[in-house]
C-alpha cells in the first residue's frame, strides 16, 4: 500500500511539469506568433526605403527640398473689372505678395471662350520643372469683400507654351480640380501625368462656364476674385538636380532679380513734372503736379497744386507704382510716368529733391 501511494504521487508530480513545460511552451508561441504579426503589420504599413527601385524616391525627396519659389515676371489678362480712384482689378495684382489687391473680372460679361472662361496668364523666369502651385482664393482685402464677390471652386493651372488645340493637353495640365472657399493660400501639388521633361515659361488658369458649379457665388457681386499666384519648383533642366554651387548662384541671381523688381526700373529716379491744362467733364483744369522718386531708399513723394498728396515707401506691381492710396502708371516703353488720360510727367532731374 505504500509503495502504491508513492508511486501515485510521482506519477501526480510527472503530470504537473509535463502540464507546466505545455503551458510555457504554448505561452512562447503566443508571443512569437504576436510579435511576428505586429512586425509584418508594421512593415506593409510603412515602406522602406528599399522598396523603391532606381533610387527615384531619393532623387524625388531631394528633388522636393530644393524646390522654391520661382519668379514671375508679368501676369497678364485682357479683360478685368474697370479701375476705381483708389483700386485696380488687373492681372498684375496677382503677383504683387498683396492680398488686399485682387484680379477680379464680372462673370455676366461675354468672357467665356470654348465654354470656358481664360484666365490669366504668367510668365516665369528660369522655370524647367513645376512641384506645385499656390494661389489665394476670392478677394482677400477684408472679410466682406471676401464673401461680397464670387470665388472659384473649379480651377485648370497648365502650360500655355506648346497649346495648339482650343484647351490644354493632359500633359500640359499642372492641376485641375477643386478649390476650397477660403482666403488662406491653397497649396496644389503638380499632378503625375504633367510632362516635367519641358521647360515651362508661360502658365495659364482656366475657371468653369457662366452658369455651372464652378464658383462660390458672392452675397453682393458676381466679380470673380484671385488675389495671389504662385509658382514653386526648381532647375532641373536635363533631369539632374544643380549642384550647390549652382543653387547658390541662382538663389543669388533670384534675390537680385527680386531687388531690382522691388525697387522698380532705374529710369524712375528722379523729379518729374507736369505743368498743363486738362480737359475734364468740369472744363479745363490746370495741373502741377510733381513726383519725387529715390529708387535707392524706395521713397516717393507726389504734389498736386502744391498739396502733397503722397508720401513715404512706394511698391512696384507690374506697370505701377503704389504710394498708400496714390498710383501712377509706368510707360515702359517710352520711360516715362502717366499722369492719366494720355498726360505724361516730364522728367526734369535725374536725383530725388
Amino acid at each position: 500500500m505504500s509503495e502504491q501511494k508513492q508511486q501515485s504521487q510521482k506519477n501526480v508530480i510527472s503530470a504537473f511539469w509535463i502540464f507546466t513545460v505545455l503551458v510555457i511552451v504554448v505561452i512562447a508561441f503566443g508571443f512569437g506568433l504576436y510579435f511576428n504579426t505586429y512586425s509584418s503589420k508594421k512593415n506593409k504599413s510603412t515602406p522602406t526605403e528599399t522598396e523603391v527601385s532606381n533610387g527615384f524616391k531619393d532623387e524625388k525627396s531631394e528633388l522636393q527640398t530644393k524646390a522654391h519659389e520661382i519668379s514671375i515676371s508679368k501676369a497678364e489678362c485682357g479683360y478685368y473689372l474697370p479701375s476705381s480712384k483708389v483700386a485696380k482689378y488687373t492681372a498684375d495684382n496677382l503677383i504683387d505678395g498683396n492680398l488686399k489687391t485682387a484680379w477680379a473680372v464680372n462673370l455676366d460679361s461675354p468672357i467665356y471662350d470654348c465654354d470656358a472662361l481664360f484666365g490669366p496668364i504668367f510668365t516665369v523666369v528660369n522655370c524647367h520643372t513645376v512641384s506645385k502651385v499656390e494661389i489665394v482664393n476670392g478677394y482677400g482685402k477684408d472679410e466682406a469683400s471676401f464673401f461680397n464677390n464670387t470665388r472659384a471652386a473649379w480651377i485648370t493651372i497648365y502650360r500655355e507654351d506648346y497649346m495648339v488645340e482650343e484647351l490644354p493637353n493632359e500633359s500640359d495640365i499642372i492641376y485641375r480640380g477643386k478649390l476650397k472657399d477660403t482666403v488662406e493660400p491653397q497649396s496644389l501639388i503638380v499632378s503625375p501625368n504633367f510632362d516635367n521633361s519641358k521647360p515651362t515659361s508661360k502658365i495659364g488658369l482656366i475657371f468653369s462656364t457662366q452658369n455651372s458649379d464652378g464658383y462660390y457665388f458672392g452675397q453682393k457681386w458676381n466679380d470673380l476674385c484671385i488675389s495671389e499666384f504662385k509658382v514653386y519648383g526648381n532647375s532641373i533642366g536635363t533631369g539632374k538636380l544643380e549642384t550647390n554651387e549652382q543653387f547658390a548662384k541662382n538663389k543669388e541671381l533670384d534675390q537680385i532679380a527680386a531687388e531690382e523688381k522691388r525697387m522698380g526700373p532705374k529710369w524712375i529716379n528722379g523729379i518729374w513734372e507736369l505743368n498743363t491744362t486738362v480737359s475734364t467733364a468740369l472744363g479745363s483744369v490746370r495741373v502741377n503736379a510733381k513726383v519725387c522718386i529715390d529708387r535707392e531708399s524706395q521713397q516717393l513723394v507726389a504734389t498736386d497744386c502744391g498739396t502733397t498728396v503722397a508720401r513715404g515707401v512706394y511698391r512696384i506691381s507690374g506697370n505701377t507704382i503704389y504710394c498708400g492710396d496714390t498710383y501712377i502708371e509706368m510707360d515702359m516703353d517710352n520711360h516715362r510716368l502717366e499722369y492719366g488720360k494720355g498726360y505724361y510727367y516730364r522728367k526734369v532731374s535725374d536725383r530725388y529733391l
